[in-house]
Order: C-alpha cells, then structure tokens, then sequence
C-alpha cells in the first residue's frame, strides 16, 4: 500500500493506512513518523467542533518542520469523504440530511475554501514549506500553483490555466481546487486533481457552494468539474498518481520555489 522513493526512509504501518481508506506516496522522507503526532504549531481552538480536523498529513508537517526542508506528499482515498474549509458554514454548504446518513465521514482543513468530496477518483497534493510564511502566502500559493502546472504539462496534460481564486481549469472546467495554511513555522499547501469527476456524488453532499468563481457561471457541480481522463490518456487513478509522483516531488518543488521567489 506504500512506495518507498529512491532516497525514503520514512514508513508507514499498512495496517494505519488500510483504516484510514487512503494510499500515499512520498517522494523523500525523514525518519520512521507515527500516527499519534499532533501539530502543536496549529491552535485548534479556533475550530469548530463539529467535525474532526484533516490530520491527515500532520507527520508531513512534522517532518518538514523537523529536518528544515520541504516534503511532498501524494494521497488516494480509497472511499470518499468529504472536506469543509476552516471557516465554512456546513448548513450553507452541505446537504446535512444525507451527510446525517453516516454513509460519509466530514473534516475540517486547516486552511479556507469551500467543500468538496474528495473520492478515489482524485490525488491530493500536499507540500509544506518549513519556516515563516505568513508574510510569503501569496508568492508562495503562485509558484505552487505554477508547480501543479508544470507537473501536469510534464507528463503529458496541457492546456490548464489558473481560474478562480484557487482552481485549476481546462476548457473552463475545474480540474483541481487548492489551500493554504500558513504559521510562522511552516507554510502548508493541498491541491486536489481530479482524474474521475464523480458528479453525483458531489451532488449528493455538497450544496451549490455559497460563493463561486465567476468562471464557474452558475454550473452545476456535475457540469463545472471535468476528471482529466476525459481529456488526457489517464484513465487509472493509480497509474495517473505514479505519474505525478515522478514530476511532483521535493526537487521540482525546491527549483520551482528558488526560480520564483
């Protein structure tokens, strides 16, 4: 369930990672991390309470903040869940009913932005930048947003321009939504791509979100986002992550962030 990367010697126990429903590649690593570590960088205070934080990729953090040096993470559910931003307003922005089925698990990120399911159909993309951000947030979401592009032009997937505040798009279709968190710690990044679009289970959970892109003009969840396997030759999300982990890792992100800032 787990690839070691050429020079990893971070591991993960599969049996973790078989609960949680997800699969990750990393590309370098630092050490043997456990699921128990909570990022005392973050004040959880600030949360709501209605729903667990996505704590996901805090080992990721911690590595990061540990060694000095940026760390990359690529993550597959194996089960869809769903991701509310850190201030969003779930009665404005989920279909409570059928969340209230518990057929479908709810989290709260770190950083901003609207809901949206996150499913087998889709990678995320985590990268976290140790050191001070909060004053580079802006510079550091473009040259990571040109990242995500760069990879994607890398192995084969063109035309994809930035939309919105935070999206990425082709054809004016979403492709991926992104979101930052920044402390004076450590700047963290996640950026879902989206290679199967599974519209009606959006449908299903999400609300039309309570604020949207102008280019999203009114559309439908189902008629707004676009898997990249109806416009490339990717048609196996595990395949397609395999790709993105080759031109997604520590060293494009480190020549993409000194060629920019």
């Amino acid at each position: 369930m787990f690839r070691q990367g050429q020079n990893s010697v971070l591991s993960l126990q599969s049996e973790n990672i078989n609960q949680n429903g997800y699969k990750q590649i990393k590309t370098t690593g630092a050490g043997f991390l456990t699921r128990s570590f909570f990022v005392h960088h973050i004040n959880t205070f600030i949360y709501p309470m209605d729903f667990p934080l996505y704590k996901f990729d805090d080992e990721l953090i911690r590595a990061a903040v540990d060694s000095g040096a940026p760390k990359v993470l690529l993550t597959k559910w194996n089960r869809p869940i769903v991701v509310i931003g850190k201030g969003g307003k779930a009665e404005l922005e989920l279909n409570l009913p059928a969340i209230a089925s518990g057929e479908i698990e709810v989290f709260r990120r770190y950083g901003g932005g609207c809901s949206v399911v996150i499913d087998e159909g889709q990678v995320v993309i985590s990268a976290v930048i140790p050191g001070n951000g909060i004053l580079q947030t802006k510079k550091y979401f473009q040259s990571l947003t040109d990242w995500i592009i760069n990879g994607l032009s890398g192995i084969g997937i063109t035309g994809v321009e930035k939309a919105g505040s935070s999206d990425l798009a082709i054809g004016g279709r979403k492709i991926s939504g992104s979101s930052i968190y920044a402390t004076k710690e450590f700047t963290y990044y996640t950026a879902t791509i989206i290679l199967d679009a599974n519209g009606d289970t959006m449908e299903k959970y999400l609300k039309h979100p309570p604020r949207e892109p102008d280019y999203r003009i009114g559309r439908r969840h189902s008629d707004f986002v676009i898997g990249l396997k109806n416009v490339s030759d990717y048609k196996n999300t595990e395949e397609f992550m395999e790709a993105l982990g080759r031109v997604l890792d520590e060293e494009t992100l480190v020549k993409t962030m000194d060629d920019k800032l």
